[in-house]
């Protein structure tokens, strides 16, 4: 079944066979093109906004963490009943 449709004042036409609705190939690249474009303004937002939240919240160094070290205590206690934690390094 081969054929044209109209819908409401729109001039555009497809054609649609049993298989479904074949789209003309301008209306698919034009589809595929601002999909892109409308993907890459999203990640490049999302970029910028996570530049930002690292310039404002900077990565503390040098400094410990008492949570840290108490998650650590507490694995260890765990593991090692009555073992004692004598120093902790961090290794690269």
């Amino acid at each position: 079944m081969r054929g044209t449709w109209r819908c409401g004042s729109d001039r555009r036409h497809a054609t649609y066979t049993s298989a479904g609705v074949s789209m003309g190939s301008p209306d698919l690249l034009l589809i595929c093109v601002s999909s892109f474009a409308a993907v890459f303004l999203l990640l490049s937002a999302l970029a910028l906004v996570m530049r930002a939240l690292i310039a404002l919240f900077p990565q503390r160094t040098g400094l410990t963490d008492t949570a840290m070290l108490a998650a650590v205590a507490a694995a260890v206690s765990a593991a090692h009943p009555g073992a004692a934690i004598t120093r902790i390094e961090e290794t690269p």
